[in-house]
C-alpha cells in the first residue's frame, strides 16, 4: 500500500508527540526518584539521578558531583526515624537534549527520639537536566525554601 504525503506527515507528527511525552515522563521520573531515594535511603538510586558534573544548591551550601551530593544528604537525613519528601506541580520544558523543570516540595521529617515532633519544609526545586546516553539526568538543582518549621502533635 502506498503512503501519501499527508499520512507520512501525520505519522511523523505522532511519533514526535510520543517522543516528547516519553521525555516528559522520564524527566518527571528523575525528579520523583530523587525524593523516593532519599526517603528509602537508596544512595545509589539517588546518585543515578545526577550527571557526573551535577551541582545541587541548598540555601546553606553548594555541592558538586553525585558523591558529594549523596554524602551530604545522607548526613543531613541521619537521625530521622521517618521522612517523606513529596514532589508535585511539576512543570517541564524540553529543548532537544536539554530541559528545565520546576517542582514543589513538601518534606516531613520525624527525628529519632522525638516521635511527637516533626520538621516540615516547603519549597521549590529548579532543575536543569540533560539527556546523556539516552537517560535524563539532573545537571543543576536549586532548592528555594519557602517555609520551614517544627510542629508537635
Amino acid at each position: 500500500m502506498a503512503v501519501d504525503g499527508a499520512t507520512a506527515f501525520n505519522a511523523a507528527v505522532a511519533e514526535a508527540q510520543v517522543a516528547a511525552l516519553a521525555d516528559r515522563a522520564a524527566i518527571t521520573d528523575v525528579v520523583t526518584r530523587y525524593a523516593i531515594a532519599i526517603d528509602s535511603a537508596d544512595w545509589d538510586g539517588l546518585a543515578s539521578c545526577f550527571a557526573p558534573e551535577a551541582a545541587l544548591h541548598f540555601p546553606n551550601r553548594d555541592l558538586v558531583g553525585p558523591d558529594a551530593i549523596v554524602a551530604y544528604i545522607q548526613s543531613a537525613t541521619k537521625g530521622r526515624s521517618w521522612q517523606q519528601h513529596l514532589i508535585g506541580s511539576i512543570a517541564v520544558r524540553i529543548e532537544g537534549d536539554a530541559a528545565t523543570a520546576r517542582c514543589g516540595l513538601q518534606a516531613l521529617q520525624v527525628m529519632d527520639g522525638a516521635p511527637d515532633e516533626a520538621l516540615l519544609t516547603a519549597g521549590t526545586y529548579y532543575d536543569r537536566l540533560a539527556r546523556r546516553e539516552g537517560e535524563w539526568r539532573i545537571v543543576d538543582r536549586r532548592l528555594d525554601v519557602g517555609w520551614t518549621g517544627t510542629f508537635h502533635r
